[in-house]
């Protein structure tokens, strides 16, 4: 926008608009007597020179002209000077000659159109440039006395038939009264508009501007940040009530301030409270990760000492020790799995996994992983069905992570699906404007035909140490890690991992990997 360089103020403006306002309307109030006072004037100059025509007519129907058609009264008349001209005679022929006067022309034809008309005036200017007034009166013949000269033959007389003319020219009606008078007229609007603006301004100043100025430095006062200023206008009027309504904003504003500030310093207090609380959860968190991972390396030594004797201990020939000997294998096995997950959930948390770019065939990971788990699900009594695409491409990513999702993701679908159910693994190439990584991608898919999970668990079980099982009655073991650990791989793999299940329809859990990392395109 374009910065005014010129402020006017609001007293100022109000000023000229009713000056300008005042003096337009003192003019038209005043174009009227002007008029007619104008008017006044050509009246008394027309009936002036109807008064010398009429004069001039009667001495030349008594014969009194004079050289050049010229009357006794013209010397007279014309010796006052000022324009004045006449009067003269002129006879009416009748074929007027082209180098007629054309006012004299305008005058004949309407003499000889209006047959009572006497007399007629044109306004002119002179050879000064000054305004005149030109009057031409008729002189008709007629039958009776003081008869018209020039006639013998009474006879051949038209009475009213236009014989000519009686000219003379005469200026305005001039004098210091008119002067004045016009002067007088100016003067009056002059002083009436400068009486209606100094008259205007003291009542604008009381009842307006002056209420308008204290609500401004209120309003600047506000601006400033001073809330405790307060505006007192006693007008009895709008702005009273205006002065009124700020002052009770300002005390909204005032009050909903100082509660501001309360629950600000509140919310501090509370926000340091919480960080304080993160903190906390933060150490408390680490020194979790760090004691499972602890715990867990402790564990693996004796661990595998445990699963190694337990070992030698099968290769005996007392049926009966080598069942609880591969009890005891069983369980080992297990608890080393639990170790396991929690020291890869520890490693992730604390950002220490590595990640191993190779080329991974998808194809060859999915058959190796179906002969792995094929006699947990014979066990079962499950049908393992594989659906592998031919165009499935070699990826870049890390082969063990991948296995390990995966095996996580078929194990998991083994063992919550029950007796003669059936679990199909799926490998399929998904363009990039239909994958969910917005690149050309890979996804596998394991089905099964378990009981399925709600949707309101679907991305529970994602979390650590969640299970859907009531911990009382477990008919599954495990740690609740798998899921966990999945995701946390497939995130580091810039991949994903989606579920779409229903209850009693089983669950579909897909991941899906770049065919190449976006840090290696």
């Amino acid at each position: 926008m374009a910065k005014s360089f010129v402020r006017i103020s609001l007293a100022t403006k109000l000023r000229i608009l009713f000056a300008g306002a005042g003096l337009a309307i003192i003019i038209a109030a005043l174009a009227g007597p002007w008029y007619f006072t104008e008017r006044l004037t050509e009246q008394a100059a027309a009936q002036s020179a109807e008064e010398i025509s009429a004069i001039a007519l009667q001495q030349w129907e008594e014969g009194k002209i004079t050289g050049e058609n010229k009357l006794p009264i013209t010397r007279y008349f014309s010796s006052r000077g000022k324009g004045r001209r006449g009067p003269i005679f002129i006879a009416v022929t009748e074929n007027p000659t082209p180098s007629m006067d054309p006012s004299i022309k305008q005058a004949i034809q309407t003499f000889r159109t209006d047959q009572r008309r006497k007399i007629i005036i044109f306004t002119e200017e002179d050879n000064r440039g000054r305004k005149v007034y030109r009057c031409f009166r008729a002189v008709r013949a007629k039958m009776s006395p003081p008869y018209v000269r020039g006639i013998t033959d009474y006879t051949t007389v038209e009475p009213g038939k236009l014989i000519g003319l009686i000219d003379l020219t005469i200026p305005p009606p001039t004098g210091s009264l008119i002067w004045w008078t016009r002067g007088m007229f100016i003067l009056g609007a002059l002083l009436s508009t400068i009486t209606a603006v100094i008259t205007f301004s003291i009542i604008t100043g009381r009842f307006v501007l002056s209420p308008v100025k204290k609500l401004y430095n209120l309003s600047e006062k506000v601006a400033e940040g001073n809330l405790a200023e307060r505006c007192e206008i006693s007008t009895g009027d709008e702005f009273e009530m205006l002065a009124r309504r700020f002052n009770e904003m300002l005390d909204v504003i005032t009050t909903l301030q100082d509660q501001l500030r309360r629950a600000s310093r509140a919310l501090d207090i509370r926000l340091r409270e919480l960080t304080q609380a993160n903190i906390a959860l933060y150490q408390i968190d680490r020194i979790k990760n760090e004691f499972l991972a602890n715990v867990s390396h402790e564990l693996r030594t004796p661990l595998n000492s445990i699963i190694g004797f337990t070992e030698l201990l099968m290769q005996t020939d007392d049926e009966k020790r080598r069942r609880y000997a591969e009890n005891i294998l069983t369980s080992a096995r297990m608890l080393q799995s639990i170790i396991n997950e929690m020291l890869t959930s520890a490693k992730i948390a604390a950002g220490k996994e590595q990640v191993n770019i190779e080329k991974v065939s998808i194809t060859y990971l999915c058959e190796t992983l179906v002969q792995l788990v094929r006699p947990m699900a014979d066990k079962k009594h499950l049908e393992l069905i594989t659906e592998l695409a031919d165009d499935i491409p070699i990826i870049q990513s890390d082969p063990q992570k991948v296995q390990q999702i995966l095996y996580n993701l078929i194990s998991n679908a083994i063992k919550f699906t029950p007796a003669g159910g059936k679990v199909t693994i799926s490998a399929r190439r998904v363009d990039s404007s239909v994958s969910p990584l917005k690149t050309d991608s890979v996804a596998v898919s394991v089905s099964d035909t378990g009981p399925g999970i709600p949707l309101a668990d679907q991305e529970r079980i994602f979390e650590k140490f969640s299970r859907l099982d009531n911990p009382m009655t477990r008919e599954h073991d495990g740690a609740g890690l798998g899921l966990a650990i999945s995701r946390s791989l497939a995130t580091l793999l810039k991949g994903k991992i989606t579920l779409q299940s229903e209850p009693g329809h089983g669950a579909t859990f897909t991941l899906t990997l770049p065919i190449t990392p976006a840090d290696k395109e």
